[in-house]
């Protein structure tokens, strides 16, 4: 899926029963390239697919202003773009219940955590 916009909000909506799994590829300024060959333009907001993840992981459907409020304007006057690929699928039927990590022997980490199904 891919959207792009500039100065407005971005609503992307998955097909019914699917939430967003991976952001493939997310720019706020100069983007190029069409979906699936997507490349960083001379001007790029780093936090980019930092935000358009927290916006849309998880979800079926979701919302991001493409605004410099919300990225940034590190390239004044520059007319800016938000360009989104992303990727969908079904959610798996479980609710994370704990989570929890701690250091163990040989510097290894133990995670451990409880899941209940749906």
């Amino acid at each position: 899926m891919r959207y792009n916009a500039g100065n407005g909000t971005v609503t992307l909506t998955a097909p019914a029963g699917q939430v967003f799994k991976t952001i493939i590829f997310a720019s706020y300024r100069t983007p190029n390239g069409s979906c699936g060959s997507f490349t960083l333009g001379g001007c790029n907001a780093t936090n980019s697919t930092t935000l358009v993840s927290a916006a849309l992981f998880g979800l079926n459907t979701g919302s991001i202003n493409a605004t410099n409020t919300v990225f940034g304007d590190p390239c004044g006057g520059t007319v800016k773009r938000l360009y989104v690929e992303a990727s969908y699928g079904v959610a798996l039927p479980l609710t994370l219940i704990s989570f929890s990590a701690q250091k163990a022997a040989g510097g290894n980490i133990k995670l451990q955590w409880r899941t209940a199904v749906k």
